[in-house]
């Protein structure tokens, strides 16, 4: 099965979310969620849902933060 991708509008969107986790996860042990605000955004979360990156929740799984390090660790072409 081939690896599964981001988007340029999953990526937009863990650009936000990820950082702010993992923050938060660090400094206070708390496990905060992803809000969906705009109809682009939720579509990204339930793509993101769907391929096991993101929790039912808002909540990034490990498979989706090696993603996210990984598409974040290339420049974009």
């Amino acid at each position: 099965m081939a690896r599964l991708r981001l988007s340029k509008a999953q990526r937009k969107f863990m650009d936000l979310w990820v950082p702010a986790q993992k923050y938060w996860r660090d400094r206070g042990g708390w496990d905060i969620g992803s809000v969906a605000a705009t109809k682009l955004e939720r579509l990204s979360l339930i793509a993101l849902v769907r391929k096991g990156f993101a929790a039912a929740d808002g909540q990034f799984t490990d498979a989706g933060l090696a993603a996210y390090e990984r598409k974040k660790g290339r420049p974009a072409a």
